[in-house]
């Protein structure tokens, strides 16, 4: 007895022991694992479609992984680009513009700053805001240049585990589905409500966001906005926002351009005010109502604040795959909450009824 119980105690320490372990070697690279998983979710759909046709998992798997760096990696790389290249381009025109000694707006700034009693002169003012963009800029490039090696290794990982979620996906999902000790309609039931709730919240949230930033962009196009890439990409992050989404960014921005005709005595800059404000409400707002309403359902419809929460508060905690794990997180919790409670209802009910008969 002494025996088996002493075996018992150094298999279980053994077993921590391991674990810890384990816990210890995949702790650095567990972001980066967690996003590959979260892109392979969102992506194996596509994965299914093309294995279903191949039948050869390992060339499925090695075609996704080269459509995920062509249609993911390479178009982000692209957007991060031309939004380095926009900022470059506002540094200098900012920058020459105080060298020179003159702001687009002089008598502007000079009003505000004398109506609120300040000596300051606009010059001195941009000079201090322009040297601290300096330093910040040449920190983050220098944090940027140090860290390249570790980004191209954890890229690397990042690509290798992609491969293996994408080919044994079905196995590991398989694998933790037998992990839950619960009926098989259970099991049923929740991954029902994940599909259809991630199909909604996930899906159809970046559809409508996507398409009302592209739209968004080409209208700051169009309408003479000043660095639209960045304003596009500002609308895309709004959009997954509930309760304020797009008009966060282009409405001020119509503003802005309203005001501006209207002090420089522009008709093309009123012009581009009004153009953008009807564009914004006519065409922007029309494909988040034109968009959601097909792919959301009423009964998979999540409230507005988890979806808040989730989207920034995965931001908070995984960075900028938290975009898109927040959402599935709380996709998660909310359907196993739906499961307990449909579980304690129904043995509630039977509980009942025995006691009836």
């Amino acid at each position: 007895m002494r025996r088996a119980k002493s075996f018992n105690l150094f298999f279980i320490s053994l077993v921590v022991f391991v674990l810890i372990l384990s816990f210890l070697m995949i702790l650095p690279f567990w972001k980066t694992l967690f996003s590959a998983a979260v892109v392979a979710f969102f992506l194996f759909p596509i994965y299914n479609w093309l294995n279903s046709r191949l039948k050869h998992p390992n060339l499925s798997a090695s075609l996704m992984l080269v459509f995920s760096i062509l249609f993911v990696v390479v178009p982000f790389i692209l957007i991060i680009n031309g939004l380095t290249l926009e900022l470059v381009g506002v540094y200098r025109s900012t920058s020459s513009s105080i060298s020179g000694a003159s702001l687009s707006y002089p008598n502007l700034l000079s009003y505000h700053l004398d109506f609120f009693g300040s000596k300051i002169s606009p010059s001195y003012f941009s000079s201090q805001v322009m040297s601290e963009l300096e330093s910040w800029i040449f920190s983050l490039s220098s944090k940027l240049l140090m860290s390249v090696p570790a980004l191209l290794f954890h890229f690397f990982v990042f690509l290798f585990a992609l491969f293996f979620f994408f080919r044994d996906g079905e196995k590991i999902v398989s694998s933790a589905k037998d992990l839950l000790e619960i009926d098989v309609r259970h099991k049923q039931f929740l991954e029902k409500e994940i599909a259809k709730m991630t199909h909604a919240v996930i899906y159809g949230s970046f559809a409508s966001a996507l398409a009302q930033s592209l739209f968004a962009t080409l209208g700051f196009y169009l309408f003479g906005v000043s660095t639209p890439l960045l304003w596009g990409v500002a609308t895309f992050f709004v959009s997954l926002l509930p309760i304020v989404g797009p008009p966060l960014v282009w409405f001020p921005l119509a503003l802005l351009k309203l005001y501006e005709g209207y002090v420089l005595h522009s008709n093309i800059l009123l012009f581009q005010g009004f153009g953008l404000l009807s564009y914004g409400f006519l065409v922007v707002s029309w494909v988040d109502n034109l968009i959601r309403p097909r792919v959301v359902s009423s009964s998979a419809e999540m409230s507005p604040l988890l979806i808040l929460i989730s989207v920034i508060g995965g931001i908070a905690v995984f960075g900028f795959v938290g975009i898109f794990a927040g959402p599935l997180i709380i996709v998660l919790l909310v359907s196993i909450g739906k499961l307990y409670l449909k579980y304690h209802i129904s043995l509630f009910v039977k509980g009942n009824t025995s006691r009836g008969d």
